[in-house]
Order: C-alpha cells, then sequence, then structure tokens
C-alpha cells in the first residue's frame, strides 16, 4: 500500500469510527463533560458546632479560618480526580459546598472527601534498614527507613492552618508553617523536650512525608519545618500535611445533581449557530477559491479529521468539554485553516507564476510552497504557546483550556503538514487543479497593506485609548469566581426555564448572576426542584430576596418558596490568584526571550506591543459591555494573547523570509504584503465568524466569550496590520539573520 492510498484509508478511518462505535455498542460516543454541559453532583457539608466548642472555636475569625483549611483539605483530598470544574466553596462561616461534574462519581466523591490519611509523628532511626517490620518509606524514594512507635497521633494532635512562607532567617529559603492547636500544645511541648535533636518523621499513612530534625525543647505553638529552597517544595509539604484529619468536625447535610451551567436554550441554540457559522465559512472559502475549488476540498478533508479526532479524545476522557475548552476551540479552528490557507496561497501565487502546469511541475510547486511555509507554521504555533502553556500547572478548568490548546495545536499542525500535502499530492486534487480556470476567484481580497497603515493604525489607537479611558473610568465586573458574594435558594412544584430565571435575577439585582439547578435524583418538569442563584459582590438581606421571589413569581408558572440566603465565598483565592499571576509573568517572560532570541529587537518590540494593545482592547470590550470577571473570560483572554502572538509571527516571519529571498526594496516589500492581506482577511474571516454569531444570537457566558474571541480575532490581524507591519518596514529587511534558516530563505518566491 502506497502513502497516498494510507492517507486515504486514516481519513475514512476518522470518518466512520462513530459509526462503528454505534454500530459494536448500541449507542453513540458520548463525550466527557464538565458541569457546564452534562451538570454532577454537588455536596453541601455543615460544620459540627458542638464539635467547634470542643476544639475551642469560638469566634467568628476562628471559624472562618478552620473552614478555610477544611476547604483546602477536601481540595487535596480529591487531587486525584479528574474534575476541570471542581469547586468548593465557603457558605458563610460554618458551610461548605462542593460541586463536582459527573454524576457517576457521587460515591467516589464521598469517599474521597470523608477519607482522611492516617497522619502520626514518630522518633526516625537513621540507620537504613531492608526489615519490613517497623520500616516506612521516604515519599519519592524506595530507600527503606526505620521509625519508632508513634509519640503523636491524629487523635490527640491537633494543628491548623498549615502554610508555605519564605525563611525570615534565611532569604531565598522556605518554611512550611504549622500551628498546635491549644489541646494539643502541652503533648506537644513534652515531645519536643524529650526528643531534643532527634529526628521527627512526619508520616502519613506508611509514608515518611519529612522528617526535620527538634532543634528547640521548646517550639511553641507555631512549628517551622525548615530548609525547603523553592516555594513549590514548601507548598508540596504543607498540602501533604493538610490530608490529615479535619480541624473540626463536619457533617454532611445535603447531596443533590446539579444542572449544566448554561441553560438548554443556550446551549441548544449554539449547537445550530456553529453549523451556520460553517457553513457560511464554506461558502467564503469557495468564493475565495473558485477558481481552484480542490484547494476548498483539502481544508474541508483536514478539518473533519481535527475534529474528528478531537471528538474522539473527548470520547476516551483525554479531553473534557467545558466552556473554557469550548473557548480555546473556537480561536483554534481559526488557526488550524489559517495553516491551510498558508500553504493554499503560496501553492496559488506559484501556480500562477507558472507557463505550463504538468504533473511533475505541479508536485514540484508544492514541495516548494511547502519547505517555505512549514517552519512559519510550526514556529508561530509553537510561540503562540507559550503565552498560556504554564498555566497547566494550575488546578481546575484552566488546565482543560490549555491541554485543549496544546492538543488541538498539535492537531493542527500535523494535518497541515503532513495530512494536507498528501491529499493535494492525489492523482484527482492535482487533475483538478491543472484544469482549472486562470480566471480570477469571484474574491479577490488583495490590496496593498502597507499603504492602509495609516488608516488600521488610527482605528487601532483611537480602540486603544477608547479601551484606557473605559477601564479607568468604569473598571470592570468582578464574577462570583473572584469575589464573595450571596446565594439564594428557591423551591419550585415544578421544572422551570434556566434562561428566563437567569435574565430576571440579572435584571431585579443589577449583577449577573449564575444559577444551579439542583434535584435529588433527576430534572423531570413535574418533581419539586430546587434553583440556587449565586450573586457576586452582594450581601442581600431576607427582604431582598423575598422581594426577588415575589418577582420571579409573577413571570413563572408553579409555586415558588424561598428556601434560604447566606454569604457565599470566591472560588479563587488570593493563593491561587497569585500563582496565576507568577505563571503568566512566566510565560511572557519566554515568550520575550524567544522573539529577541528570533528577531531584531524593533520587530520583537512591535509584537510585544501588539499583544499588549490587544489584551488593553479585549479588556475593555469587556468593561463596555459589563461582562463580569471569571474563569471563562480570563482564559478567553489567554486564548487571545495566543492569538495575538500568531498573527504576528505569521506575518513578520513570512515577510522576512520573502524580502531576503527577492531584495529590500519597497516593491518586493509591498509586493510580499499584497500577497498576505487575502490570507489576513480570510484568517480573520474564519476566526471570528462562529464567536460573532455565538456573541449576537446566544446568552449570558456564550455570549461574553463570544464578544471577548470576536474583538481579539478583529483587533488581533489589525495590530499585525497596524504596528508588526510598521516595525517591520523600519527596519526593511524585517527579520534578523538568526531568525530565518539559509536553506529555507533560498526556497521562497
Amino acid at each position: 500500500m502506497n502513502r497516498r492510498n494510507l492517507v486515504w484509508l486514516i481519513v475514512a478511518a476518522f470518518a466512520i469510527w462513530p459509526i462503528v462505535v454505534k454500530l459494536t455498542t448500541d449507542r453513540w460516543p458520548t463525550p466527557e463533560n464538565s458541569l457546564d454541559f452534562a451538570g454532577g453532583v454537588r455536596l453541601l457539608y455543615e460544620m459540627d458546632q458542638q464539635d467547634a466548642i470542643v476544639k475551642g472555636l469560638t469566634t467568628d475569625g476562628q471559624k472562618q479560618q478552620a473552614l478555610q483549611q477544611t476547604k483546602d483539605t477536601f481540595l487535596f483530598r480529591l487531587r486525584d480526580f479528574d474534575l476541570s470544574e471542581l469547586s468548593v466553596r465557603t457558605i458563610g462561616n460554618t458551610s461548605l459546598v462542593v460541586e463536582a461534574p459527573g454524576t457517576e462519581q457521587i460515591d467516589a466523591v464521598l469517599d474521597k472527601v470523608g477519607h482522611a490519611q492516617v497522619i502520626s509523628f514518630r522518633i526516625l532511626d537513621d540507620d537504613a534498614s531492608s526489615e519490613p517490620n517497623g520500616c516506612f518509606h521516604f515519599r519519592r524514594d524506595r530507600q527503606c527507613q526505620r521509625v519508632g512507635r508513634p509519640v503523636l497521633e491524629h487523635k490527640d494532635f491537633v494543628y491548623w492552618n498549615t502554610r508555605s512562607q519564605q525563611d525570615t532567617d534565611k532569604p531565598g529559603s522556605y518554611v512550611v508553617v504549622l500551628r498546635v492547636a491549644q489541646q494539643s500544645l502541652e503533648k506537644w511541648k513534652s515531645v519536643t523536650k524529650q526528643y531534643y535533636h532527634q529526628r521527627l518523621a512526619i508520616c502519613l499513612d506508611e509514608e515518611i512525608t519529612t522528617a526535620p530534625v527538634i532543634e528547640a525543647e521548646d517550639i511553641g505553638a507555631d512549628a517551622e519545618i525548615t530548609g525547603y529552597q523553592t516555594a513549590s517544595n514548601a507548598q508540596d509539604i504543607a498540602n501533604l500535611l493538610k490530608a490529615g484529619p479535619l480541624v473540626v468536625s463536619f457533617n454532611l447535610v445535603d447531596q443533590k445533581i446539579v444542572s449544566p451551567t448554561l441553560g438548554a436554550a443556550s446551549f441548544h441554540r449554539a449547537r445550530i449557530l456553529i453549523p451556520a457559522a460553517v457553513a457560511a465559512i464554506s461558502l467564503l472559502l469557495f468564493l475565495a477559491y473558485s477558481n481552484r475549488k480542490h484547494l476548498v476540498y483539502m481544508i474541508f478533508v483536514c478539518q473533519l479529521v481535527q475534529a474528528s479526532a478531537i471528538y474522539l479524545l473527548a470520547w476516551r476522557g483525554y479531553l473534557t468539554l467545558n466552556l473554557l475548552s469550548v473557548c480555546a476551540l473556537v480561536i483554534l479552528s481559526g488557526v488550524s485553516v489559517d495553516g491551510l490557507i498558508l500553504i493554499c496561497e503560496e501553492f496559488e501565487r506559484q501556480m500562477r507564476e507558472e507557463k505550463g502546469l504538468t504533473p511533475r511541475t505541479t508536485s514540484q510547486i508544492l514541495t516548494l510552497a511547502l519547505a517555505k511555509e512549514r517552519w512559519i507554521i510550526v514556529a508561530a504555533n509553537l510561540m503562540s504557546l507559550t503565552t498560556v502553556m504554564p498555566l497547566y500547572f494550575l488546578k481546575g478548568g484552566v488546565q482543560s483550556l490549555v491541554v485543549t490548546m496544546a492538543v488541538g495545536t498539535l492537531l493542527a499542525v500535523l494535518t497541515t503538514l503532513m495530512l494536507a500535502p498528501n491529499i493535494l499530492r492525489s492523482d484527482w486534487i492535482m487533475d483538478g487543479i491543472r484544469r482549472a480556470s486562470r480566471v480570477a476567484p469571484h474574491l479577490k481580497l488583495r490590496f496593498n497593506l502597507f499603504a492602509m497603515n495609516k488608516t488600521f493604525l488610527t482605528i487601532y489607537l483611537t480602540a486603544f485609548l477608547a479601551s484606557l479611558v473605559l477601564i479607568a473610568t468604569t473598571g470592570f465586573l468582578k464574577g462570583i469566581d473572584f469575589v464573595s458574594g450571596a446565594e439564594i435558594t428557591i423551591t419550585s412544584d415544578r421544572g422551570l426555564d434556566m434562561d428566563l430565571l437567569t435574565s430576571k435575577a440579572n435584571e431585579f439585582l443589577g449583577r449577573r448572576c449564575s444559577v444551579r439547578h439542583l434535584s435529588s435524583g433527576g430534572f423531570e418538569p413535574g418533581g419539586p426542584q430546587t434553583y440556587v442563584f449565586q450573586v457576586p459582590g452582594a450581601e442581600l438581606q431576607l427582604n431582598t430576596a423575598t422581594a426577588f421571589v415575589q418577582s420571579l413569581q409573577s413571570v413563572v408558572p408553579g409555586s415558588l418558596r424561598l428556601a434560604g440566603v447566606s454569604s457565599l465565598g470566591a472560588a479563587v483565592t488570593g493563593m491561587t490568584r497569585q500563582s496565576t499571576i507568577y505563571v503568566m509573568m512566566a510565560g511572557l517572560g519566554l515568550l520575550a526571550i524567544l522573539l529577541l532570541w528570533q528577531y531584531q529587537p524593533i520587530v520583537a518590540a512591535a509584537i510585544w506591543l501588539a499583544l499588549i494593545g490587544d489584551t488593553v482592547i479585549t479588556v475593555g470590550s469587556i468593561s463596555l459591555f459589563n461582562i463580569p470577571l471569571s474563569l471563562p473570560i480570563v482564559s478567553a483572554l489567554l486564548t487571545v494573547a495566543g492569538y495575538s502572538v500568531y498573527d504576528s509571527i505569521v506575518v513578520a516571519r513570512h515577510v522576512s523570509m520573502d524580502v531576503r529571498a527577492l531584495g529590500h526594496n519597497d516593491e518586493q516589500f509591498n509586493r510580499c504584503l499584497e500577497s498576505l492581506s487575502r490570507r489576513l482577511i480570510l484568517t480573520v474571516t474564519t476566526t471570528a465568524l462562529a464567536a460573532l454569531m455565538i456573541a449576537i444570537f446566544c446568552q449570558d457566558l456564550l455570549r461574553d466569550f463570544g464578544i471577548v474571541m470576536t474583538t481579539g480575532a478583529v483587533f488581533g490581524m489589525m495590530s499585525t496590520a497596524a504596528i508588526v507591519v510598521r516595525g517591520l518596514k523600519s527596519v526593511n529587511s524585517g527579520v534578523s539573520t538568526r531568525a530565518v534558516p539559509r536553506a529555507i530563505a533560498t526556497t521562497g518566491s
């Protein structure tokens, strides 16, 4: 079997595998979904008040601190779950709510939340031993250490407020601090006095977490474990110590199924609009390549394979479909088409210049086009990922976004550089291209990009300054992910329209609210149902909540009852925000290093300015449309940043290679930009069209990220035309010799 037949066999396999699954299992493959699309489980825990009194937790401050410690412990106990939408929130000073996707995991979630690893403190014998009795292993090390009987156990030793921080005595080092509870302080002092200068092994089950030396006879209530060289190592140990018993007992008081975040109407509307956008994009491509329709066929086949591969990965559980991953897929759809358009544009340009077409010359032209575009596509995709890849080390839904972008980018590169060339070399496509008319396509979409630079720059600077004014004067709302708020719980004797409930809550309460639909078993319209409204940045009184329920009663059927009003803590805490800032700075720093290594300082600075400008304008659109800042919106901003870098790199590298190959004069520079103008229009249209339709016709979260995606795509193209092109012009050749391998530069047009 030759390579071309193998390629078509692979295409056929990706096209029919869902049908094969249906025939063999009698059910269509269903991807693993999240709370956004499939719902999950909601557990409500209440602090045991009697145990709180016994533990000395009498003030609101002490209870709140214990609540935060328990929240961290729950998150750590659930660390082995692949739950991209896992959420643990505080309610008031005495309650915790856990939300996790996947109703089939209820028992497993309950088991993990209720399981505390046995923690013990033992004196360590430094002599290694191979004897199995009384011998524990260090974490991440198979070395066996002999330990004595426990001198402290979780039953009689209670500690809390475990945290990592910088060592004030040794700059650059970090310590782990744990506070011994008052009822365990005397026992703690006796142990430190008796075993002074010996190593105290802190063990989880039968594994040694750490073994510090007791350096004082009376350490006090705040014990420090020193000697960690990095903040991550110290935090890792602090997290492990939280896996032990809770500071205070919590009782499970409610267990319910939670509905999808998105209302059914919004979800079904989006499922209709996205195919409509695909049809519009298809029409655009056919008009742009009306003289060479076989190039469009190739694009369709590659997109089919990519979509099928992503669906397969989601079905097998390697990708989780939530709002963040959908956000990434919207941008990736445009980026993947762009790589194919780059090959098509270069292939068509060289075909126009060729006088006589034979099978040999057509194949040679394809080889030249691929040689020129290959490293442009690879470099642009890799650099765009540097802005988001560090966020993989954060937990939660953001991690699923990074995984989706990395997998989607890899698939786009593979299909563009491996699948597309073999499809183009197929006899039926080659024959169709050679027989194609040489007349111009219906949509030329070519213009002098540099001649319009001042126009683009004026529009872009106007939008940039307007965004700065909006951000400075209006600011932006923080959603329930980032600020505390209130939670209103109502019950109804029947199922209600979630989109209607959300719109009425936004109108009455004056804030962007989210609604959860809870049930003890299913969401049958005729049964009693519970609805929870989460209101960010609000402290609601009982009379306000009562008036809200009365306003709802006038527009919805059935009987409503106010079940409760309580305060709600933020899902993203200070530690998470700090970690986010650190990893974002790491990504931007890596991007700066790569740009300076690849490009002259002026071009690197132009790409950086375009990235900053696109981010500011997109944040300005968030302020203009009063969009609450939430994790999906932050993730949308990150994908916009990746798209901005991608677009800038494509143009910068393309212009550099053409100018070096053809000469450093204005005519060649303008010709190169004119050949790229068509690609710019096609890419921004394919990227923004689906997002724009979602922004216009959908509501709430889908509308929000549709606006962000559309703004980012349009102004990402404009920043390239306004800023990056001017930077390239200022250095004439655009890119330093380090950026363009000589063997590639000579294969250009």
